[in-house]
């Protein structure tokens, strides 16, 4: 990751992931200036996406610097290959956004969210009944506790 989130880039940067399922999830972090990890990350909007063609005009649309997307698992699922062609396409086509890709198991990262946010999770899942929007979020958590971590 360290060639993506580069301590020369221009701040603030925004940030945009998608977990794909059944639904599939985004979060948002607009103003991204590596300075107050807990503020920045509270201000995360999220939520669901209705369609590729919903996928697609928010990356032309919010034009983030970086955009986050799981890659399938271990079984095969079309959904998420889907997505990730999606991103790809939005990306290549109208936007300079570079794209992590990360595995499944960078969500499993709320152990430490609770830790830092008690309640953050909770709340999410009162909001949401489909788990995909709360695990875009915590995608979105995880790259950004990594660079933050790095910069230290």
């Amino acid at each position: 990751m360290s060639g993506i989130f580069n301590k020369d880039s221009v701040l603030p940067i925004s940030l945009l992931a998608f977990d794909p399922g059944k639904t599939t999830g985004w979060a948002q972090l607009d103003r991204v200036l590596f300075q107050n990890f807990n503020e920045e990350f509270r201000n995360a909007k999220h939520g669901i996406v209705e369609s590729y063609r919903d996928i697609y005009e928010r990356i032309v649309l919010l034009d983030p610097d970086i955009v986050i997307v799981e890659r399938a698992g271990t079984s095969f699922d079309a959904v998420s290959v889907e997505v990730l062609g999606v991103v790809k396409l939005a990306v290549e086509m109208c936007s300079d956004a570079s794209i992590i890709i990360q595995n499944p198991s960078a969500k499993n990262c709320w152990e430490v969210i609770n830790k830092r946010y008690p309640g953050f999770e909770t709340e999410l899942r009162r909001e949401y009944e489909e788990k995909h929007a709360i695990d875009a979020v915590a995608h979105l958590f995880y790259a950004l506790y990594k660079e933050y971590s790095r910069r230290k």
